[in-house]
């Protein structure tokens, strides 16, 4: 392994080189400048979160941010826990970091992971390291460059992630042709009561102001929706609601963040927030104008329609992240493995969970 050195300062010290990494490896919207900026400022400034960087001499080859907390293990004892790019807070962490890792070349990423970790050995005052939501072929290329440390890798949760693979698609047509009978069906029946195809108008908002106007609505939407079946929705919570208003701020401008307005002349349809890198673009959150004609299909003609004109844009996945519904299965072609991962320290406490866990799983299967 490399001899690399990890240093920690300001986030503000480092976020010139990390807007530079971001640009120049275009990793994951989750790992840009803007969204970590966000975050620490979420998290209350410089005293929140650890920003780390890993060099080789004066090159910075990765970037990431540390938080810490605690979690219980068998349901009493404490374990002190280091958060890879989250902040600890598990009321903050409803952000779900997906795709989660490091900012850096995909070849240096497993050394600098190793080297981060190394680095946090020598410290005491912790018990895990959470790394959060991988994608499962990506981590088993990186785990073995981890596996002299003394740290026990743990999956604590699985779970599919979806897309729409948009290469060689010139259109809504090409992509409807790719999806089963019913789905192409459900959605031209929905165009046709929208007033068809060409009715119907997909905008990205231009400017500060509309990027924030339009977060409004689709978040009033959104509660709306999530409400009506008794739960909170991903904007209740004002400081998360705040995040979210912050990043879009920083990300728009700079083409990491994309809201998408679709309507026809009676009115909207429904507004998407969209994160992109690179030539890959993912749905972060949406919402919908339901009515009672359940002919109109909002989620599935915003979804298809913003797939079509990004394939249009070069683009060449267009990622659903996590979850199980339907519209996702419905529209995707690919699907994925994301795994939350822990690594443990030498700690009887968390040799004995997993070994409890393992009696639990095995007695469900």
């Amino acid at each position: 392994m490399p001899a690399w050195r990890v240093t920690r300062q300001p986030f503000q010290e480092v976020a010139p080189q990390w807007r530079a990494m971001g640009r120049a490896y275009a990793v994951s919207p989750f790992l840009s400048a803007a969204w970590h900026q966000a975050l620490h400022e979420l998290a209350g400034g410089e005293g929140g979160l650890e920003t780390v960087a890993i060099r080789d001499g004066e090159r910075t080859v990765a970037l990431a941010t540390l938080g810490q907390g605690r979690e219980r293990r068998l349901r009493a004892l404490p374990s002190r826990v280091l958060y890879l790019n989250e902040t600890g807070d598990p009321r903050l962490d409803r952000l779900t970091v997906e795709h989660n890792g490091l900012l850096a070349a995909e070849a240096e990423e497993p050394p600098a992971l190793a080297a981060l970790l190394a680095s946090l050995l020598e410290r005491s005052g912790w018990d895990e390291c959470s790394l959060g939501w991988w994608d499962e072929a990506r981590w088993r290329r990186i785990a073995p460059a981890l596996a002299h440390l003394p740290l026990t890798p743990v999956v604590r949760e699985r779970r599919t992630y979806r897309f729409i693979e948009l290469e060689g698609a010139d259109g809504l047509g090409a992509l409807l042709g790719r999806l089963s009978r019913n789905t192409r069906q459900q959605i031209r029946r929905a165009l046709r009561a929208y007033g068809g195809e060409g009715a119907v108008a997909v905008e990205a908002a231009s400017g500060p102001r509309q990027v924030q106007s339009w977060l409004e609505a689709l978040a009033a939407w959104h509660q709306s929706r999530w409400r009506a079946r008794g739960r909170e929705g991903a904007f209740a919570d004002p400081r998360l609601m705040g995040f979210h208003r912050r990043w879009l701020a920083l990300g728009a401008g700079d083409g990491w963040a994309q809201l998408l307005r679709v309507s026809t002349r009676q009115g909207e349809i429904g507004y998407l927030y969209n994160l992109a890198a690179g030539d890959y673009l993912c749905n972060y959150q949406g919402g919908f104008a339901y009515d009672a004609d359940a002919k109109r299909k909002p989620g599935l003609v915003c979804h298809a329609l913003a797939a079509a004109e990004a394939a249009r844009g070069g683009m060449r996945r267009y990622d659903l992240l996590m979850g199980d519904s339907r519209y996702k299965r419905s529209l995707a072609g690919g699907e994925g493995q994301m795994v939350r991962l822990l690594l443990q320290r030498r700690r009887w406490r968390l040799r004995l969970d997993r070994r409890l866990r393992r009696w639990r799983d095995g007695r469900r299967g």
